[in-house]
């Protein structure tokens, strides 16, 4: 690709007047990309857009001349980076392995350093992502105020208010699922009978007031395969948002946090329940290049795999009776922590009936992290093609192990009235369990 025509560009101006920051930036793995297009089928922007700019190699070649300042940095250009999904399909195909999911995070580092945010945005991700997100009382008590929002018949007069889509605010709401009566979790869970040994479970931010039935579920189950189940306290935010925005002091301190949070001897399992937080835990030693932060990334397990590897055998044809189930694989799980296959694997081992795969690796479901706010109408065409695929499958449940995508494609079945229920796995074995009891 020749930068020097790319349409966003303008005209080309001389940097030199500018220092150079390549000395903060990984130009050896950018080198890495021999522009053999290989990934190209692998990328859901550049499938969608037909748009050079809009593919692995693309971005590669835009950050190679910004940070060498052959490129000024535009709003167009800034665009083609922020309109990747981070889902790191590429990654799976390229020979020459290139680390492109650091290399994006990396130029988005780069630009926040050199761009002046907007003091409106800077305001509200002040009160948001570092003021909520990243403290967990806080989180706790938005929480609350939701579940009044949505007890008390508010959610209904706003909705129908047309209010929230001016304000920038239908997109998320419209995602919210029922927020259950919130609690506080105890340090442990011990086990009633023998213990097989102990595992510290990471909640992370969302999911903590969102999603605590799958919490709940998770700690029943690995209570009953004999492990005393611990909770941290100190944990917060994986660190995912920031990191992935190009806040790199913000994700180191949420990950020192992490990092100080669990114990770090020993060989006890870090448990995961969302993959994208996963994702980001089993990366803390390419991130912070401490001893700890090594060890710590070897003991992170998503749930799943955590299960199938050690302890399926307890619950085999538990799930006969819970209808046809297909399987979501979130891009986070399939591509870093690289376990998709051991959850579907999983499901199909305990269940009588066909247990189906609604992804492929060339597909991300348009969550992605913020990714929905951020970019709607991608986030929107992806989120159909999933979609369609889930309606074509005729599944009662679809079963999904991060909840970002759980509550982006939730939101999506709802809003085209599918009869899909769609859970975390350890809701539908802990549902399976209970029924054969």
């Amino acid at each position: 690709m020749n930068t020097r025509n790319y349409a966003g560009a303008g005209t080309i101006r001389s940097m030199t007047h500018a220092a150079p920051v390549t000395d903060r930036f990984p130009l050896e793995d950018v080198d890495k990309c021999v522009q053999c297009g290989l990934c190209l089928p692998y990328c859901p922007t550049y499938r969608e857009t037909g748009d050079e700019n809009e593919s692995p190699r693309g971005r590669i070649a835009l950050l190679r001349a910004m940070i060498r300042n052959e490129l000024p940095l535009t709003p167009r250009l800034e665009s083609h980076l922020d309109r990747c999904l981070s889902c790191r399909n590429c990654e799976t195909a390229c020979p020459a392995q290139v680390p492109y999911g650091r290399l994006i995070d990396d130029g988005r580092a780069f630009i926040a350093a050199k761009r002046r945010e907007p003091r409106g945005r800077r305001v509200l991700r002040r009160w948001t992502v570092d003021g909520i997100l990243a403290r967990p009382n806080r989180l706790l008590w938005v929480g609350h105020l939701l579940r009044g929002y949505q007890r008390s018949g508010l959610q209904t007069i706003v909705r129908g208010s047309g209010l929230l889509r001016p304000l920038g605010l239908a997109t998320i709401e419209a995602q919210l699922p029922i927020v259950p009566i919130l609690k506080h979790y105890a340090i442990a869970y011990p086990v009633n009978g023998e213990t097989r040994g102990d595992v510290a479970l990471f909640l992370g931010c969302i999911a903590r007031i969102v999603d605590q039935p799958t919490i709940d579920a998770a700690i029943r189950i690995l209570n009953k395969l004999g492990y005393r189940v611990r909770i941290p306290r100190g944990q917060n935010c994986c660190g995912a948002i920031h990191q992935h925005a190009g806040d790199v002091q913000g994700a180191r301190r949420l990950m020192a946090q992490n990092l100080n949070a669990f114990p770090s001897s020993g060989d006890m399992p870090v448990i995961s329940l969302a993959s994208g937080c996963g994702a980001m835990l089993l990366e803390y030693g390419q991130h912070v290049s401490t001893r700890d932060a090594t060890e710590f990334a070897m003991r992170v397990h998503d749930f799943g795999a955590f299960i199938e590897d050690r302890h399926a055998a307890p619950f085999e044809n538990a799930l006969t009776h819970l209808g046809k189930i297909a399987v979501h694989e979130p891009c986070s799980l399939r591509n870093v922590m690289q376990t998709a296959k051991k959850t579907y694997n999983l499901l199909n081992r305990l269940s009588a009936t066909e247990v189906s795969i609604i992804s492929n690796q060339s597909t991300c479901c348009g969550a992605a992290g913020t990714y929905f706010l951020t970019q709607p109408q991608l986030s929107e065409v992806f989120r159909d093609d999933t979609l369609r695929t889930i309606h074509e499958s005729g599944c009662d449940t679809l079963v999904t192990s991060n909840i970002g995508c759980a509550l982006h494609l939730a939101a999506g079945i709802a809003s085209r009235h599918l009869d899909v229920e769609v859970v975390h796995p350890a809701i539908l074995i802990d549902r399976a369990l209970r029924l054969d009891s």
